[in-house]
């Protein structure tokens, strides 16, 4: 009788593990489609939930934007099972998104201590620093780069670091070892042009940002310091045309009439000169 009763039991104990697989691996999915708020409503009523659970709401609440839901969760998954790094990780980058730069130092200091040799920690590290207004933020984003030289993200933040402080060769270096890995690196592609143009290398900085423009990247500040690199490279034309997509972006850009009549002036029309030349005073003077 004893057996029939513990046999009866394990069985019971296998449907009741079976069917929360089932509904877990039915909340997977809707998670992995976007349904997000359904999936959190699947786990939510698991009979009990674990810390892998607690992780899979937070991840969802993050996903459909309810970050104060989605920290609640990490907190619970990680006070279940502080071994899971995953969850710590993806905490302190929210507590960095939600501005509580404090806290994040704690949890990617810590994460540090455990793994010295994970270079996204280092330079998530470094970001929160920074926000810190702490002046070691660039330490963080060394090591990053000496336990992975190709990180891409790191390599960005130092290189702004050594712009900021005029120090262009060494920016130039780092911009030019991130885009020998990954040359389709549009924030890269425009500090490289940016770097080049701050020094007056308008030759350079001419074919960088003509390559930021075959990536499929346009803005005003793009087209405007293309304007000027042709303007110094003597390419009257590609300078006119350059500044006129200025004004396709924002027809009030003073600055981009200005150029346009002095280059219209070049070319001795002196009509279409006058005019650019008369909007950019108009727009330069307040009415």
């Amino acid at each position: 009788m004893l057996k029939v009763v513990s046999f009866l039991i394990i069985v019971f104990i296998m449907q009741r593990v079976g069917a929360q697989t089932s509904t877990l691996a039915l909340a997977d999915s809707l998670y992995a489609v976007g349904d997000y708020h359904k999936a959190i409503q699947i786990y939510e009523k698991q009979d009990s939930l674990s810390a892998s659970v607690y992780q899979k709401i937070a991840s969802a609440e993050q996903a459909r934007g309810d970050l104060n839901k989605a920290l609640k969760a990490y907190e619970k998954s990680i006070q279940q099972n502080s071994k899971l790094v995953v969850a710590k990780a993806n905490y302190g980058k929210l507590l960095r998104r939600t501005y509580q730069y404090q806290k994040a130092d704690s949890v990617y200091t810590e994460l540090i201590q455990q793994y010295p040799q994970n270079p996204d920690f280092q330079y998530q590290l470094g970001l929160i620093k920074e926000k810190l207004k702490n002046s070691e933020a660039y330490q963080f984003y060394e090591k990053a780069i000496q336990e992975d030289a190709t990180h891409q993200n790191a390599l960005y933040e130092l290189a702004s670091f050594y712009y900021q402080k005029k120090e262009f060769k060494e920016a130039e270096n780092l911009t030019q070892k991130a885009l020998a890995s990954a040359p389709k690196n549009i924030k890269m592609q425009l500090l490289s042009a940016l770097n080049a143009y701050s020094q007056r290398d308008y030759s350079s900085a001419l074919k960088r940002y003509q390559k930021v423009n075959q990536l499929g990247y346009t803005s005003e500040s793009v087209y405007e310091k293309l304007g000027m690199c042709y303007y110094q490279e003597a390419f009257i034309t590609k300078a006119i045309e350059a500044y006129q997509h200025v004004l396709k972006l924002n027809a009030e850009n003073a600055s981009a009439h200005l150029y346009i009549g002095k280059l219209y002036l070049h070319k001795e029309k002196l009509e279409e000169a006058e005019k650019h030349l008369l909007m950019a005073l108009l727009l330069a003077k307040p009415k």
